[in-house]
């Protein structure tokens, strides 16, 4: 039988629109992939032990999530700057450790839950402008359940999120965030555990992989000299190979009916 030729022509036709409609859909898969950028937030422990270290985080241009010790003789300083500089501040609380000997004035387990529960609110009252915590030190106190649940019980009423420094692989500090419905995030890696610039820049590398692997990763480092020097360097060279710096507060898994937006606590946009 004769096949007609506007037949052919016609089935030529939607034969060609059909492989361009593949091929305009694959491309833009791939234009979508291309501009969803990996997401690096930048948590930088211990401040209040001196002004400049502190000063100099604050005014970079640069997203940074301050964590400050209620206890330093400079945090209520720190903490005023962060906010005035339109940076993220948390609060760095000092929590019971594995380790014998003394260590900073905080939450233990010895506690009842009235003095617990007392010490954590004091600090948070101590420091209004704070969205969330996280532990310095904890490696016994956040493998205690029952005490994790506690905080998370302030912080829920709060509304405040915990960011788990993960000083122990024991931690229950994400199962009690989840069971209070306090939003929450782990420490992908810690920047400056060994304090040379091979050493940061290693660790920078380390937080680029894992940010392209999961599209996201949360750094955590501390005031010293040559963390400073690293984040001078590398913020801005994170940017040029198309990482998006962002806070804390934007790379959390969010608990259900709570809010999404923490720019409410941030006085001035970042410089």
């Amino acid at each position: 039988m004769m096949v007609r030729p506007y037949v052919v022509f016609g089935i030529l036709l939607t034969q060609y629109l059909l492989a361009n409609v593949i091929w305009a859909g694959s491309l833009g898969a791939r234009d979508a992939r291309s501009v969803i950028s990996p997401r690096i937030a930048i948590v930088i422990d211990d401040l209040g032990y001196r002004y400049e270290p502190g000063e100099l985080l604050a005014t970079l241009p640069y997203p940074i999530t301050m964590a400050v010790l209620p206890n330093a003789p400079y945090a209520f300083e720190i903490a005023e700057l962060a906010t005035d500089e339109g940076q993220e501040l948390i609060l760095h609380v000092p929590m019971e450790t594995v380790h014998e000997g003394e260590w900073e004035e905080g939450l233990t387990t010895a506690m009842n839950a009235t003095a617990f529960t007392n010490t954590i609110n004091a600090m948070l009252d101590d420091f209004p402008h704070v969205v969330g915590i996280n532990n310095h030190g904890g490696s016994m106190l956040t493998a205690d359940r029952g005490r994790m649940y506690w905080v998370m019980k302030e912080l829920a009423q709060r509304e405040l999120y915990f960011l788990d420094s993960r000083t122990t692989s024991a931690s229950t500090a994400i199962a009690a965030a989840q069971a209070f419905g306090v939003d929450h995030a782990s420490r992908d890696v810690f920047l400056d555990h060994v304090q040379s610039d091979e050493n940061i820049a290693a660790e920078f590398d380390r937080l680029r992989q894992i940010a392209r692997e999961f599209g996201q990763a949360i750094g955590i480092g501390h005031p010293h000299p040559e963390t400073i020097a690293q984040l001078r360097h590398q913020l801005p060279a994170l940017i040029a190979e198309g990482f998006e710096l962002t806070y804390c507060s934007k790379l959390l898994t969010r608990a259900p009916n709570k809010p999404t937006d923490y720019s409410r606590h941030h006085v001035q946009p970042i410089r």
